[in-house]
Order: C-alpha cells, then structure tokens, then sequence
C-alpha cells in the first residue's frame, strides 16, 4: 500500500452543482444534511481514484474521534473532512489517522475574531496576531486557526475546550505540536498551506507520521472525482 497521505482541496461552487445533480432532491433541507452527503460522495470518489477500490465494500468506523474505512483485516483508509463557506478540504490516509481544517479568510467579523483569540490562543499566539489590525494578523490568525482545529479533529471534540495548550508556535521549529492535555503528552504532527489567490488556510495534522504529504487542488480534484 502507497506511503502517502492526501489533502484535497476543492471550491464548493465548482463541486455542489455537479453532486447535486447526481443526488437528486434527496439532500433535505438542512445545511448539515447536505454537507454529510457531499463529503460521503467525495470520499468515496477519492478512494476509488486512489487505491481502486469501491467504498461499497468498506465499513465506516468511527473509534472515538477517528473515522476510517475498512475492508475486512486487510485495508483500511483513515480520512476527515473540513468544510468552510468556500471550499472542501479532504485528507486521507493509510498510514495514520488525520485530521484536516480549512479557514477561509475574511470570513468573521474582527470582533469575532478577537473574541476566539483571547479565549483560544496562547500567550506566544497572542503576541503573532496583536490587534489584528494588519493583514500579516489577519493571515496569522486564520493560519494559527487552521493548525489547531486540525489538531483537534484528529485528537477528538473533547479537545476543544483545552485550544490554549494547542501552542502552534512550536511549528516555527518543529512539524510537531507537544501538548499536555487531559493528564496525557500528545505528539502530533502538523504541516499548513496558504493559498494565497483563494485567500484561505489549510492545515493537516497526523497522529503518526504521515509519509509523503501529495496535495490536490481544484482542478485535479474534480478530474479525480469525476472522471
């Protein structure tokens, strides 16, 4: 099996239109309906692309906060899903369990963004964003963001509530965020991008080392899911 691991970032615009016509009106109403229909559709189109295998024959597994697909003993793809107002973003796995975020910027208001630096942030965070009154803040603020929801979706929701131990400083020097949190040292490895035309962050965290890291834009994305 390929020592690699995926991220996949797609615009919504260029992806819904073509998924909605091949579901039908059997999305429903709500916003987060749909959301778990798409993201199912992706995954499963970008496996069969990857590994040649169709998701019909996995079984979904979600153990505490890490999704995978098995195939009996033998294969098994670790993957998550992040979803912003623009863009999809999608990792996946062999090797390791994932977690994946995606931050589009100028997507919340200043106010709010001062709100979740004060409750969120570390001390040596604090002092990268300041009054977030520049655009080098503002880039720092949705890059730190990106990092940390990263790592709370591969670690699980349970984190959330300790996002100040997250302390993404440690990337300056390290692909490796250290954290006590819950009585426990956790290691995880974390890597971030800047799309600088799209105006957004992504970043992948990685419970183990993830192999080599292959990532995929728009374009090839659709070509791998609709081909």
């Amino acid at each position: 099996m390929s020592d690699y691991t995926d991220v996949f970032v797609v615009e919504r615009a260029k992806i819904e239109e073509r998924l909605a016509m091949e579901v039908g009106g059997g999305l429903g109403d709500k916003k987060t309906t749909t959301d778990m229909v798409y993201g199912r559709l992706i995954v499963e189109r970008l496996i069969r692309n990857l590994y040649g295998e169709t998701a019909a024959d996995f079984t979904l597994i979600q153990n505490q906060h890490v999704f995978s697909l098995a195939k009996g003993d033998q294969f098994s793809v670790y993957f998550n899903i992040s979803m912003s107002k623009k863009y999809i973003a999608v990792a996946t796995s062999v090797n390791t369990p994932v977690g994946i975020d995606i931050e589009s910027s100028e997507e919340l208001p200043k106010k709010a963004l001062v709100g979740i630096s004060n409750r969120c942030f570390s001390r040596l965070e604090l002092s990268r964003v300041n009054t977030l009154n520049d655009q080098v803040n503002f880039r720092n603020f949705y890059r730190i963001l990106a990092c940390k929801e990263a790592v709370v979706s591969v670690l699980g929701n349970a984190f959330s509530s300790s996002l100040k131990k997250i302390d993404t400083t440690q990337l300056d020097e390290s692909d490796y965020i250290t954290s006590f949190v819950e009585n426990k040292r956790w290691k995880v490895f974390t890597r971030y991008w800047h799309n600088r035309r799209a105006g957004c962050f992504f970043a992948l965290s990685a419970l183990g080392h993830p192999g080599t890291i292959r990532v995929h834009q728009t374009k090839q994305v659709l070509t791998s899911i609709f081909q």
